[in-house]
């Protein structure tokens, strides 16, 4: 089997936290704030993927979630732009 290249898994990363975020009902804002970053901090982790090891541990303790949850390929292709619907 051949990997995807790192590129690709990189930027996918960046597409799982943003559907996980969107999937417990978070805006970018929201967390931001939780992880006492900025808004543009999460809009270029989720969108590029740049994101460095001790930032990957922020994501998770902030969404309550295990670093390894990242590591799945995303459900969606991209994430959608705007709020996430209200509940």
């Amino acid at each position: 089997m051949r990997e995807k290249p790192i590129k690709t898994r990189i930027l996918e990363m960046g597409r799982r936290i943003a559907e996980i975020r969107a999937k417990k009902g978070m805006t970018q804002e929201r967390l931001a704030e939780m992880m006492d970053r900025s808004l543009d901090f999460v809009q270029v982790a989720e969108l590029k993927g740049q994101i460095t090891l001790q930032s990957l541990f922020l994501f998770a303790d902030a969404l309550k979630v295990r670093v390894e949850e990242f590591y799945k390929s995303p459900q969606i292709g991209h994430p959608k732009r705007g709020r996430p619907p209200k509940k």
